[in-house]
């Protein structure tokens, strides 16, 4: 994982955020001092990158078996939640697919990383503009969903 990191104002190479206004047009975001946000708004990274970390989490080189289905396990008193991840049955379609979600937005920036480890299939979707909303859920026809429907559906 070459191209993942902690983004700083000095940071080049990297995407740009993008907001829309109120008439759809996109506006560069705020200059701020992105490097304040750490791993909750500053990280950045690449699909190859996320893939990288996915295929891993299939074997040992990264957290013991155990590791992992703690790490998929939600507890109560993190409101239901596993740890750093959302873990449920998807169960908007027939097959209802074990689905970990990390979803997030920062600015211009709104990202989703599906993992569905029972079936082997992962979703990435970065986006540099706030026109994606990562927060779907069960919407069937927002933009994720329908992804997650053709990844699950397609042999």
């Amino acid at each position: 994982m070459k191209h993942t990191g902690i983004a700083t104002r000095a940071s080049t190479g990297i995407a740009k955020g993008y907001l829309a206004d109120s008439s759809g047009r996109l506006t560069p975001e705020p200059s701020d001092y992105v490097e304040n946000a750490g791993a909750a708004g500053a990280m950045y990274g690449t699909v190859a990158d996320l893939m990288l970390f996915d295929q891993a989490l299939y074997s040992e080189r990264l957290l013991k078996k155990a590791s992992i289905a703690e790490m998929y396990t939600s507890h109560p008193e993190l409101g239901y939640v596993a740890y750093g991840s959302w873990v449920y049955d998807y169960y908007f379609l027939p097959s209802s697919p074990l689905v970990v979600e990390r979803r997030g937005r920062s600015y211009g920036f709104n990202h989703t990383f599906i993992r569905m480890p029972g079936i082997n299939k992962t979703l990435i979707i970065l986006s540099n503009t706030d026109r994606f909303d990562p927060d779907t859920f069960g919407k069937l026809d927002s933009f994720k969903d329908r992804l997650i429907k053709v990844l699950v559906e397609r042999p």
